[in-house]
């Protein structure tokens, strides 16, 4: 019989030593990927259990219903506490994957303070956000409240939507002081222009069928954008200002803030 010889290796023992240290190199990297993978799968579980109960919590104070809302934002509050303290200072973590979560609460809590005092809360009173959470919060509280000013439009209720546009022309001044270049902020402060038009076309098409509440337009002031005065429609970004019960004419934005309502630099101030 022939006797058939194994092959030889014509690597080096050096080259085998290498062999040996590239396959525990792999390894490592191997169990470390397994357990980067195992902490995303937990990260994500926590985060849909939040969205779940912010998602609920938002659909309610849209129906107001508002009755132990309070119970739920504690337990959400405590929840993202919790996954912040898991991640530690990852920055980029948190920006990328749980600062979604920590806004959408904060609109929550804006939305849930603003009916029940009539007020814009402070980021101290949130206190699970960073500065620009609280912003990003803000103004897409912004764009909620133009959904909420629709609603009462067709209710007639034309004090909701006068404190409503108040709260809204504060914060667009306070937001034209800062300088959004392209991002996510800059996106959401357009949105904030878009609802503050809104409310003023809803509140000017009211005042056209109340006639106890007179809107008086500055000679002054030139609009930015030329309608035609003789037919009906929203005139935009005119200064308008609405009478009160009695009859009396506000004659300037301040006189009719509700004294009741944190003014938008107290709530931004650092």
């Amino acid at each position: 019989k022939t006797v058939v010889k194994l092959p030889k290796s014509f690597t080096s023992d050096f080259g085998k030593d290498l062999a040996n240290q590239l396959q525990l190199d792999q390894r490592s990297i191997e169990i470390e990927t397994d357990e980067l993978q195992a902490t995303k799968d937990l990260l994500f579980s926590k985060l849909r259990k939040i969205s779940r109960i912010s998602s609920q919590m938002l659909q309610c104070i849209r129906d107001g219903q508002i009755s132990g809302i309070d119970v739920s934002i504690t337990e959400n509050k405590v929840l993202l506490l919790k996954l912040l303290e898991s991640i530690g200072n990852d920055s980029t973590l948190r920006e990328e994957k749980v600062s979604f979560s920590i806004e959408r609460l904060c609109v929550i809590i804006l939305l849930y303070k603003f009916y029940t005092t009539g007020r814009l809360a402070s980021q101290s009173e949130l206190s699970i956000c960073n500065d620009e959470e609280y912003i990003g919060s803000v103004l897409s509280f912004a764009q909620e409240i133009s959904r909420y000013v629709l609603g009462r439009a067709c209710e007639g209720d034309i004090d909701s939507i006068e404190t409503c546009r108040q709260v809204v022309l504060q914060l667009n001044g306070k937001m034209l002081e800062f300088d959004f270049r392209n991002g996510p902020l800059r996106r959401k402060y357009d949105g904030l222009k878009y609802s503050l038009k809104t409310i003023e076309d809803i509140s000017y098409e009211l005042s056209l069928q109340d006639p106890s509440r007179a809107i008086l337009i500055d000679a002054t002031k030139k609009p930015s954008i030329t309608e035609d005065e003789n037919t009906e429609g929203p005139l935009s970004k005119k200064l308008r200002t609405f009478s009160l019960e009695g009859g009396d004419v506000i004659k300037n934005n301040n006189e009719c803030q509700s004294s009741s309502l944190l003014t938008t630099e107290e709530c931004l101030s650092p």
